[in-house]
């Protein structure tokens, strides 16, 4: 008998969210985006991929007695030990991990503690519902925006002082943080991103290269800060822009202004690169996490339980 699996969401879903992925990212963008936080849209992402996929799952508002739970690890409580016939698989993200939780799914490729046993890792889904950059802008280069939350944002490139010297290079700046998050999609007027934590050198273990995967998805050239993430993933200098000063980030942003070539051929290496984190190459990897680790792992606990 197959093993039931189940994506803990502690949430009543409309029934028309579990259709498909479009449906997904227009709930995830209603009320300004509260939908749109990793507790439930990695979680119901996942769950929805894999049944449009044909993989047998379900969703459920309270924990199972038995089976395969995987739920975000926000929703899970540190003292939540599972029970003999629960497999509980963590979806971790940039969190904790949960001391009882016999499997757990990281972003990071370079997490010191991927086993394959006990810590897998599998790339974050690409931003769902996005608008890619338009083709109407052509050769255009003055947008420049972060999306993500403020804090994740180094304290230089907030600075209004340095907004405006951008204005006067010809460069506009924009900043989408939460209070948009309907609008972390949104790249159809956008030329570059940029994404700098901190201009400390530092790892990140726990972070993903997801900022590097959008701006693929989107069309657009990517300004990032040293992570262990998006390090991983460079394959060329294409890929994306490494700076460690605010003054690197203008140079950056010059160069791709001055040189069409050079955004052109970012643009180009871009979509080939977001070839390898589509939607369907995500699916198998989370089917063949399924069926090859967690299942069996599964059954034997079952096996030790009788």
């Amino acid at each position: 008998m197959r093993s039931k699996i189940y994506f803990f969401i502690p949430i009543r879903l409309p029934d028309r969210v579990v259709q498909g992925i479009d449906q997904v990212a227009a709930w995830q963008r209603a009320d300004g985006g509260k939908y749109s936080v990793g507790a439930s849209h990695w979680t119901l992402q996942t769950y929805v991929y894999l049944k449009e996929h044909g993989f047998t799952c379900e969703s459920v508002e309270h924990l199972p007695d038995k089976g395969i739970i995987l739920a975000h690890r926000d929703l899970l409580p540190d003292q939540l030990r599972p029970m003999p016939k629960q497999l509980l698989i963590c979806l971790q993200a940039d969190r904790p991990p949960h001391s009882h939780a016999q499997l757990s799914v990281v972003h990071n490729p370079c997490d010191p503690r991927i086993d394959m046993e006990t810590v897998v890792y599998i790339p974050p889904w690409p931003q769902i519902g996005m608008f890619p950059r338009s083709e109407n802008r052509r050769d255009v280069f003055e947008n420049i925006a972060y999306f993500g939350w403020k804090h994740n944002l180094a304290a230089e490139l907030q600075d209004p002082r340095w907004h405006k010297s951008l204005r006067s290079l010809g460069l506009r700046f924009q900043m989408v943080t939460e209070s948009e998050r309907d609008m972390w999609g949104d790249f159809s007027n956008i030329d570059s991103v940029i994404a700098v934590r901190s201009f400390s050198s530092g790892t990140y273990y726990n972070k993903p290269a997801l900022k590097l995967f959008n701006a693929w998805h989107a069309g657009v050239p990517a300004i990032l800060g040293v992570e262990s993430a998006y390090r991983a993933e460079r394959k060329s200098d294409l890929d994306y822009i490494e700076v460690r000063s605010i003054d690197e980030v203008v140079s950056a942003l010059l160069l791709l202004r001055d040189n069409k070539s050079l955004r052109e051929a970012m643009i180009y290496n871009g979509h080939e690169r977001a070839k390898e984190t589509q939607a369907k190459v995500i699916v198998s990897l989370w089917v063949n996490m399924l069926n090859i680790v967690a299942i069996p792992r599964y059954y034997k606990r079952l096996n030790d339980a009788d």
